[in-house]
């Protein structure tokens, strides 16, 4: 039976656009211009340790878990504990990224900071790097999403780490041409299996280099996960073999947008207007302009096009919050969820939440589980809220109905432990973390796999230590195993130390939001207590004796 796509490709194209744009959209301006604020002040810091001479540099290597987050504190702990070397940390966290795209940019990182250990904490975006593409680069709605950042941060909620996947491509015949490989990566990307779609994809380019087609189709898998300059490649090498392609052309503008090259976007765009129907990439302007941060001549373009139109609904709602007009944000995003579908409701109660309306925001999740009570996400999203409100009985309730709906949920059943774990009830919490990990697998899959060894090769070729840390609350030895027989690797474990720390402070103590379903963003204590783990491990690694 083929694997059911996540609940977001569940309703009609139309609505779903309406449904992600309705809530999660309406952070993308704001994200993205926090992210330049703070990438400022990543880069400076950086810049200071790089620069520093006569000192061990750590390099911190992750997503948006590290990004602005435990490097901080890693610095003072080393320094603290340490009793003869000092030491310098770089944090090179990127909000969203894959471990591809880690792996993409570090030769230049290596290059730059030249440092003596780099620190990975790393994979939980890989799996389901992409929503299923439709033909030709589908409707304006499910094109543009792939590229939409605040996209990428909600897949760390829906899609997890998986069990292993081949990663090599289904045998096609030398006479089939690259047709059949297109087709086989085509279901291996639908399927969720990148691995094995980037092999089919490579194969059918080295098949036939001058088809456009192929180049094309892996320029957008290079996208999808995140390694954008290559994909410029690609995709520039399709433009140069079909000039006069409005798809390319389509696909260009929002690679180059990810990169920050904007005028390049732009004049991609008009190339691929050219040869579409008047207006029908209106859609692809408006929300590059929201892209770039340019709220007002977004909103100028959403207000062309017919009011009811749900993506426009959206855009109006994402472009009004962006200017401050939360009344009309709140009329416009009101106006798509009205539509009656159940995911545009619950989206509706994620903007209300995130602007803490806790009335509307219980009302609306109730109501988007009212119109769809067979949608797991539906009730863990209730469930997750009334937890952050203090409501545990509440939250498992809901929690138990999505593990009834979907009882391979592992989110469902990590989050469920997490509450069982705070509320003192260990032997239930250990019934639903096994059941949890028995669910993730005993191994990543083959994109994060792949991308861990590559670190390691590359580290180990420049002379370079390595130390492999697991996220909070999750097991290391999957990590563990990962590299048996491999030397030199430091393991970090954040299992025991967080559940312990969760059982006796609470999980917000530790934790802004459950992302994970049983870890998420830290607080100052949570980050603090990783610095930590992490210090003992290094210093005890490099024989350093405490120096306090």
């Amino acid at each position: 039976m083929q694997k059911p796509f996540p609940r977001l490709l569940q309703s009609r194209p139309a609505l779903v656009a309406a449904g992600l744009l309705l809530g999660l959209l309406s952070v993308e301006m704001l994200l993205r211009l926090s992210a330049l604020a703070l990438s400022a002040r990543q880069a400076a810091a950086n810049l200071s340790a790089a620069r520093r001479e006569g000192v061990y540099k750590v390099l911190c290597i992750g997503e948006s878990t590290t990004f602005m987050q435990y490097p901080r504190f890693l610095e003072q702990e080393l320094n603290a504990n340490a009793s003869g070397l000092r030491f310098a940390v770089i944090d090179a966290g990127a909000v969203g990224i894959t471990t591809p795209g880690i792996i993409d940019s570090l030769p230049a990182l290596l290059d730059k900071c030249k440092p003596d250990l780099a620190v990975s904490m790393m994979g939980v975006n890989d799996t389901g790097t992409v929503m299923p593409r439709p033909e030709d680069g589908g409707p304006a709605h499910a094109f543009l999403l792939r590229h939409l950042r605040v996209y990428k941060l909600l897949r760390l909620a829906l899609l997890h780490l998986s069990g292993p996947r081949p990663a090599s491509c289904p045998p096609c015949s030398a006479k089939a041409g690259a047709q059949c490989l297109l087709g086989q990566g085509r279901l291996l990307e639908d399927g969720e299996n990148f691995a094995g779609a980037r092999s089919c994809l490579e194969l059918a380019v080295g098949r036939e280099p001058r088809n456009p087609r192929a180049r094309l189709a892996l320029g957008r898998l290079l996208a999808s996960t995140e390694q954008y300059e290559a994909s410029a490649a690609e995709l520039l090498k399709a433009q140069e073999l079909d000039p006069s392609s409005g798809e390319i052309a389509r696909e260009q503008a929002q690679v180059y947008a990810s990169l920050g090259r904007w005028n390049d976007a732009f004049a991609a765009l008009d190339r691929a207007e050219k040869t579409a129907p008047k207006n029908e990439l209106a859609p692809d302007r408006a929300y590059l302009y929201l892209r770039k941060g340019d709220a007002a001549m977004a909103r100028r373009l959403f207000l062309a096009m017919p009011r009811n139109n749900p993506m426009a609904l959206s855009g109006l709602g994402q472009a009004s919050r962006a200017l401050g007009d939360f009344k009309g944000a709140e009329k416009y995003f009101m106006q798509a969820a009205n539509s009656g579908d159940a995911e545009n409701w619950n989206q509706l109660g994620l903007y209300y939440k995130d602007r803490n309306e806790n009335a509307k925001a219980e009302a609306a999740f109730r109501k988007a589980i009212a119109l769809n009570p067979q949608d797991h996400w539906g009730w863990l999203d209730l469930g997750l809220f009334l937890k952050k409100l203090g409501r545990p009985d509440e939250a498992a309730r809901c929690f138990l109905r999505a593990i009834d709906v979907k009882p391979d949920s592992d989110i469902a059943l990590g989050a469920l432990a997490t509450l069982y774990l705070e509320r003192g009830d260990s032997s239930r919490a250990r019934e639903y973390y096994a059941r949890a990990e028995a669910l993730r697998g005993s191994s990543f899959n083959p994109v994060t796999v792949a991308s861990y060894r590559a670190l390691k090769a590359e580290l180990d070729r420049r002379g370079i230590r390595y130390a492999c840390m697991q996220y909070p609350m999750r097991s290391i030895q999957p990590l563990k195993r990962l590299f048996a027989g491999e030397s030199g690797v430091i393991f970090i474990d954040n299992e025991a130390p967080f559940k312990e720390a969760v059982a006796r402070d609470g999980y917000y103590s530790l934790f802004r939001d459950i992302f994970g379903g049983d870890f998420g963003h830290c607080t100052e204590q949570g980050n603090r207590l990783i610095a930590r783990n992490a210090a003992q491990a290094v210093l005890k690694a490099l024989g350093e004796r405490p120096g306090k």
